[in-house]
């Protein structure tokens, strides 16, 4: 069943997408289109603007990217939630926050917290506490009974060190507001310290040096190391109700262990669990949900068991992936706001779908694996512009050489240089480089 906007059985609703980063905000408007949505965004990143003028003009484009009334383009990032305070938010049924960066300046916002409700995707005061720190989420997951690896709150350096003497298992230590995989470091007790150990990871003293290094702002989060499948059941909800939800698992990351998935095994809804969708409905309520959440929890190797670690108020850039397996978020958001459907568990298996499927995020291979159709690539960039992943694939080329003229110029050019004039070429590479950064045509990053 696909659903439209321009059907003339339903009437239009209308969304608005807030945020910088475009990377995540460029699924929602093929989703919501499918809901039945007119899309307005309101953002600071100037490559959707670009994009944004590049389709509306071509009917292929257009289909593609769903329909977008109108982008409303901030100069300056600073700007982008004054501006949303004075849009009328009445005018629209769903407002969607497209990053973490724009929940914790809204958290930040010097207005009242009934406009912070109508911005932020919680329907109560209480929802405040875990948006954009790892601490809040743990503490809220505790205080509600949701299974959560063990933690302890590290407040200062002396407690960093006696945690460090005191150490008898695995510990993840994590800077509370940080995402993307950076800003999490394995304290493990098999660890040698020499750094020559299990794939070359330092031990505990070493890491603990190398933090001290860094301005670290306090408080941190030390956590239980869970050992297994890292699964992703990122959900839609209302008012605590759970709407529609995606189930699969981590099968290979980018950047660092931690770091982002780059391809999932997905598995339809029909073959999971009823316990998992009890949890699911006991997290809607724990974090006051009312919105999309990227929720992530570990399946222990030993025991099955789910525990939630991650709690994004924000959706990823696997939102959309669900409809490959017949369970498309389209069709029940839709549901929802014509009707106030909720999910109904257990779900009927759609025959007409796979019940696994293997998915890749295209901009988080390899131009290698992309050229190569690795994982199928392919068939799931239909939403994709070709010109787009043309230039991710000379972006990511473009870095690569650039690292390793890097490399050379610290080995071999400067041994042979003044410490003064290494310096003054290192300032006028970040001058150049941020007057890049500046420029309308700032190049794609993963």
């Amino acid at each position: 069943m696909q659903l439209h906007s321009d059907d003339a059985s339903h009437k239009p609703y209308h969304a608005l997408l807030i945020g910088h980063s475009e990377e995540l905000l460029r699924a929602f408007p093929t989703l919501l289109d499918r809901a039945g949505f007119v899309v307005d965004v309101l953002t600071s990143a100037s490559r959707f603007e670009q994009n944004y003028r590049s389709y509306r003009n071509n009917s292929r484009s257009r289909n593609n990217h769903g329909k977008v009334r109108q982008v409303i383009q901030v100069s300056l990032p600073e700007d982008l939630v004054t501006a949303s305070l004075h849009l009328d938010l009445n005018q629209y049924d769903l407002v969607v926050i497209g990053d973490d960066k724009t929940l914790r300046e809204i958290m930040a916002a010097d207005v009242s917290a009934a406009m912070k409700l109508r911005l932020l995707p919680v329907y109560s005061e209480h929802g405040f506490r875990h948006i954009g720190s790892k601490i809040g989420l743990s503490e809220v997951l505790q205080d509600a009974g949701i299974p959560t690896p063990r933690f302890t709150v590290v407040r200062d350096e002396g407690e960093l060190d006696a945690l460090v003497k005191n150490l008898t298992e695995p510990v993840m230590l994590k800077i509370d507001q940080s995402g993307g995989g950076s800003g999490v470091f394995l304290l493990d007790t098999g660890r040698s310290g020499s750094g020559q150990s299990d794939a070359d990871q330092p031990g505990p003293l070493e890491v603990i040096e190398m933090l001290k290094g860094r301005q670290l702002v306090y408080p941190l989060l030390a956590q239980q190391r869970i050992q297994g499948d890292v699964l992703d059941l990122s959900s839609f909800y209302q008012h605590g109700e759970l709407i529609c939800t995606s189930y699969s698992v981590f099968e290979a990351v980018v950047r660092c262990s931690y770091g982002p998935s780059s391809v999932r095994q997905y598995s339809q809804l029909s073959t999971v669990n009823e316990n998992v969708f009890e949890l699911l409905r006991d997290l809607g309520r724990a974090l006051s949900a009312h919105g999309f959440v990227n929720l992530t929890c570990m399946r222990e190797s030993a025991t099955g068991k789910l525990y939630v670690f991650e709690a994004d108020m924000r959706a990823s850039v696997w939102v959309d992936y669900g409809k490959y397996l017949g369970d498309d978020h389209a069709v029940a958001i839709r549901r929802y706001f014509d009707t106030g459907a909720t999910l109904v568990s257990p779900v009927s298996h759609n025959p007409a779908f796979p019940e696994q499927v293997r998915i890749p995020f295209v901009y988080r291979l390899t131009p290698w694996e992309i050229l190569t159709n690795a994982h199928q690539v392919w068939r799931y960039c239909q939403n994709q512009s070709v010109t787009r992943i043309a230039q991710y694939c000379m972006d990511f080329l473009w870095s690569a050489i650039k690292g390793h003229m890097t490399m050379f110029a610290v080995l071999h050019v400067k041994p042979w240089l003044k410490p003064a004039h290494w310096e003054r070429l290192r300032s006028m590479r970040r001058s150049i480089r941020d007057w890049r950064s500046r420029t309308p045509r700032a190049r794609f990053h993963r």
